[in-house]
């Protein structure tokens, strides 16, 4: 039995290897026929040319007729709009330039601020200054025109004031 089967699987298989041959040499046939085909088509490529008409002509037509428009365009009176206006923001990118206004307003009204009060500091800081000076001047001008008497009751409130703690806070600033 395993022989008869053998025979049969081997008769098989040759009927297919058979079938395989026939079928490859058609296709060898046919691609032989697409590549002489090919070659033809290619030779026909080649001897093929395309020729362009002389456009010489129609160009020549055209220019004198766009001539012909521009002078019409030329001729025509033209609307002229002059805008005068004052564009607070760029007409485009809106978004950056607000940003961008917006920090440097900042900036410039902090720096105004800083300025405004470091300016009455020393405004007040001179008044301040300035009016000690004119006491101790009108004292010292007393004290010269004063009598005795009057000259020990005047170094009296002088020592007085001196050792108010006011006064003597006072002189530590000035005085440096």
């Amino acid at each position: 039995m395993n022989e008869k089967v053998l025979e049969t699987v081997l008769n098989e298989i040759l009927e297919e290897q058979k079938d395989m041959w026939k079928e490859l040499s058609h296709n060898t046939k046919v691609i032989e026929c697409y590549s002489e085909l090919f070659k033809q088509f290619e030779v026909h490529i080649k001897q093929f040319k395309v020729e362009s008409p002389d456009l010489k002509p129609i160009e020549n037509i055209l220019n004198k007729r766009l001539s012909k428009i521009q002078e019409l365009v030329e001729v025509q009176p033209k609307n002229v709009l002059h805008e005068k206006r004052i564009l607070f923001y760029p007409e485009g990118d809106k978004q950056n330039f607000i940003k961008f206004l917006t920090n440097k307003i900042l900036l410039y009204f902090s720096i105004s601020v800083i300025c405004y009060s470091l300016f009455f500091m020393c405004l007040n800081f001179w008044k301040e200054n300035s009016k000690i000076d004119r006491y101790k001047y009108s004292l010292y001008w007393i004290y010269n025109k004063a009598s005795k008497a009057d000259r020990i009751q005047i170094e009296h409130v002088i020592k007085e004031f001196q050792n108010d703690s006011i006064y003597s806070a006072r002189k530590q600033l000035f005085d440096k």
